[in-house]
Order: structure tokens, then C-alpha cells, then sequence
């Protein structure tokens, strides 16, 4: 059996979205397929409703997600292609992302790109500020291997620093820039020790 949408307009915590799922159920797992365009998609509302003062104590939620095992995160396959107009409530406010998921049994791939939404700082012209990444994990492997990867071109950072630590003035920019975490574990808790 198998699910078809198409969805001419969809709305989910004040987020409109349109586009197209396909959800089969045939084979040892689900697989999930489709294409999705949001207009805007703000975090802020939902990530403040979860978020606790800095200083408070890691909680039994966050203790019981270092123990999923990183075999269990995608429980089933997958082809997506998502569109975002603007992307609001991240470190940095994204507009024109793409991101393109695979995931099966043995492997899951999520390279996205965007462009930084803000002004010009220290000669960094926003229109040309390009950030892109990609998630890979492989679970074919004996253990599982995770990486995560960030890069970042003529990106202002003033907005940055005044909105995630709170400080003013200042103006700053990264001409380019690249950053790889990757590591091995059988859950999420043991991936960010290693």
C-alpha cells in the first residue's frame, strides 16, 4: 500500500508549505518520497517553547536522546527535496535553502545549501554570502560513522554575535570558512565523545 499526497497548501505552527508525498509500505522498510516548498520557516516559536534558562541542568529528555542509537534515527528510507524561502530561528536567518535527503538501511545524506540573509559588514556584500553543509552517516559500517559539515563564504557576522551571545556592536566578517565534526558510536552519546 502506499499514500499520495498533494498538497496545494498545507500550514503546520504557522508554517505554509506546499508540494508533494508519497509514502509506500511495501518492503522490509517505509520509504518516503517527495518534493516540499516553504515560504517561511520560523524555529524561534518553537525552539523558546523548549528551551529552559542557559544555566538549567541537562534534563531527563536530553539524557534519554544521548542514548538513541544513531542506527535508529531515520526508521525509514528516503528521497526529499525541500525548498525554503527563509529559514528564521537558526544561528544565522537562511533564505533560498535547499536541502536533498537520502536515507536508507545502510546510509543517510543530507547536503543542503543557502544564501545569508542580513547586511553588508566589513566589506562582506550579503548578497553574495553563500553557507552550505552536509550530514552523512554511515550505518553499514560495523559502527556507526556520523559527520557533519559547514562552510561558509562572505559571511557578515555582527548579526551573528549581537543575536546569539547578546553582544552590540560589533562588526566582523568571515571571508571563507569550513568546519567538519565527524566521529564513530553506536548512539548519539557515544558519537559526541568520540
Amino acid at each position: 500500500g502506499a499514500i499520495d499526497l498533494d498538497i496545494r497548501q498545507g500550514a503546520l505552527g504557522g508554517t505554509d508549505f506546499s508540494g508533494q508525498l508519497a509514502l509506500a509500505f511495501a518492503g522490509p522498510r517505509q520509504h518516503l518520497n517527495g518534493a516540499l516548498q516553504i515560504g517561511v520557516l520560523d524555529l524561534r516559536t518553537w525552539r523558546n517553547a523548549r528551551l529552559g534558562p542557559r544555566d538549567a541542568p541537562i534534563d531527563r529528555e536530553a539524557a534519554a536522546w544521548r542514548a538513541v542509537a544513531l542506527r535508529d534515527l531515520v526508521p525509514l528510507d528516503a528521497d526529499l527535496e525541500v525548498r525554503v524561502d527563509r529559514w528564521l530561528g537558526l544561528p544565522l536567518e537562511l533564505q533560498d535553502v535547499s536541502l536533498t535527503l537520502h536515507a536508507d538501511a545502510r546510509m543517510l545524506r543530507a547536503p543542503w545549501s543557502a544564501a545569508r540573509s542580513g547586511g553588508n559588514v566589513s566589506g562582506a556584500d550579503a548578497s553574495r554570502a553563500k553557507v552550505s553543509g552536509d550530514m552523512h552517516m554511515d550505518t553499514s559500517a560495523p559502527t556507526p560513522a556520523l559527520a557533519f559539515e559547514f562552510a561558509a563564504t562572505d559571511l557578515a557576522l555582527g548579526d551573528l554575535v549581537r543575536d546569539g551571545w547578546g553582544v552590540e556592536g560589533i562588526e566582523a566578517a568571515l571571508g571563507r570558512f569550513a568546519l567538519r565534526l565527524a566521529g564513530r558510536g553506536e548512539t548519539v552519546g557515544e558519537w559526541l565523545q568520540d
